[in-house]
């Protein structure tokens, strides 16, 4: 059975190419909060994240972040439970993300698929220096 996940929604509020949609998805799939270290605290809200969800995410930091007041990101993936879809792009946005911004990225709050997700890259270093323990 197929859980409709942000991207799924993501794909019809597309259509209507309405920027005001794609803020209103962004605050369904995470909540951003700036960190007094210059940190960006990424919270993934949604239980089933697909890469178009990220996706939108990782777009939306890259068209207003500032890389010179910002020092890192933080992504809290606490709260999910399955990542759909096309599951191999993940850990691929997150260091696309690091490299765009030149700075270090981390993904914490792993557990059960999503863990398995990051687990199955830990041959690569920029993996291995994403993932924290949980």
């Amino acid at each position: 059975m197929h859980q409709k996940g942000a991207g799924d929604m993501w794909l019809q509020r597309r259509k209507n190419n309405n920027a005001e949609d794609e803020w209103q998805l962004l605050s369904q799939v995470c909540d951003l909060q700036m960190g007094p270290e210059g940190r960006l605290v990424v919270r993934l809200r949604t239980p089933v994240l697909d890469h178009l969800a990220l996706k939108l995410v990782v777009d939306r930091i890259l068209d207003h972040a500032d890389p010179c007041c910002l020092r890192g990101l933080d992504f809290d993936f606490s709260a999910v439970q399955l990542i759909a879809g096309q599951w191999t792009v993940i850990p691929a946005l997150l260091i696309k993300l690091a490299r765009r911004l030149r700075v270090p990225i981390r993904a914490s709050g792993l557990s059960g698929q999503p863990a398995r997700v990051f687990e199955l890259y830990a041959r690569s270093e920029d993996v291995r220096r994403l993932v924290t323990a949980a």
